[in-house]
Parts: structure tokens; sequence; C-alpha cells
């Protein structure tokens, strides 16, 4: 009678993050949890089949979203959980096996809801005030101004807005429409500063500062190595 395969000290996480990258998927911190509590097979470098198939049999969970027929699944006996990496659920998995053996199925959806989102309400404030039409307009010298440039034109702010759906993306525009616009220099509350600070340092900005050696705009708990 042979014996079974040693159990390893620690789970096993097969990373085969493609097409999205490891640094795209976990921060340096997160990445070192991970490998801290986990034995981490990484496959970025080596995404191969045959590289798959040696190491599921003592897979706990794939990072990834690899073909995963119901005769793949029979091999991955330690298998508890599948993370799909582009919030989305390709037929390649057999997801009726891993619902009757417990796998749990994943998605990062949630993370990238709050993008689009934020480019929903984009293309809604775009709709409500003829923002891409009137520069096309302009553009070609046909812009009106005043009333006659807004004759169409909405207000979003009291609006009753319709959400067809209440998903990811549903519920992550109804927080972001829920919670208002951002506020100006919360170190705390809003202080004022000259114009010229407010151009070349925003705090949301991230490109390099041209008056980073000058201005006095940060707050004290920033510095301007943030920039």
């Amino acid at each position: 009678m042979s014996t079974p395969p040693p159990i390893p000290a620690k789970p096993v996480v097969v990373l085969r993050p493609a097409p999205q990258r490891t640094d795209r998927i976990f921060t340096t911190a997160a990445l070192k949890l991970l490998r801290d509590r986990f034995t981490v097979v990484d496959l970025e470098e080596d995404p191969s089949e045959d590289a798959l198939e040696e190491v599921l049999p003592d897979a706990f969970a794939i990072v990834g979203q690899p073909d995963l027929s119901a005769q793949r699944l029979a091999r991955t006996g330690r298998l508890r959980a599948l993370l799909n990496v582009e919030g989305n659920f390709f037929p390649n998995v057999d997801y009726a096996t891993c619902f009757e053996r417990g796998i749990h199925v994943l998605g990062c959806g949630p993370a990238y809801a709050q993008a689009v989102a934020e480019y929903s309400l984009a293309l809604a404030l775009d709709l409500a005030r003829g923002i891409s039409r009137e520069d096309r307009a302009f553009r070609a010298r046909r812009e009106q101004y005043v009333s006659d440039g807004n004759a169409d034109a909405v207000l979003l702010q009291g609006s009753d807005v319709g959400l067809v759906g209440f998903g990811n993306l549903g519920r992550s525009l109804n927080r972001l429409l829920a919670s208002g616009p951002p506020s100006v220099y919360t170190t705390p509350g809003c202080r004022p500063v000259s114009y010229t600070n407010t151009v070349c340092c925003p705090p949301r900005w991230t490109r390099p500062c041209p008056a980073a050696a000058s201005c006095s705009c940060w707050p004290p708990s920033r510095t301007k190595a943030d920039i």
C-alpha cells in the first residue's frame, strides 16, 4: 500500500496571477504577510500547465484563473479556495464541482467597483451637463453659451438616481453618491492657502511639485517627500 504524500507544514497557495501581475494584486506588506502564513508557490514566471499540474495536489488556494475542469479538480484534494483576479467568472472552471466540494470561489469585483463607480459618476455628469457634447461643438465652432448651451442640462444634486441592479458596482456607486465630495485639506478641516500653493501641491496629485523646494503648502503632518 502506497504511503500518502506528507502534508505541507503550512497550507500551499499557488500564485498564478496572469493576466494580472503580482505587484498589482498585492502590496509589498500584503505579499509578505501571505508568505509568512502560507507556503507560496509563485508561477508568475512559469505559468505553464506542467508547473501547475505539479503543485495542484497540495494546493490549499489558487490565486488566479487557470482552467479547472472537473477532472483537474479531482486532483486537488486539499483545494479550499479559488481567487479570481479580474472580477469576472470565466467559464473555464467547473463551478458546480467547486460548489459540491466546498471550494470557495472568490472574486475581486468590489475592488474594481470603486474605480468603475467613479467612472459611472463621471459619465452621469457628462450626460447631465453635456460636457463632451459641448466640447465637440466648441471644436467645430458650433458652441452656444449661457441658456442656449444649457437648455437640456440637469442638476444631479437633489435628483433621484435609479440603479439597475445592486451588485458590486451598484453598492459602490450608492456609497459614492451618499458620501458627498472629497474634503479639501483635512488636517483638520479646511485652511486658506495661496493660489500658487493650491495649484502646485494639491495633496492628491502624484506628479513632482515644481516648487517643492520653496513652497510651504503642506500641512504639518505631511512632508514634501510625499509629493
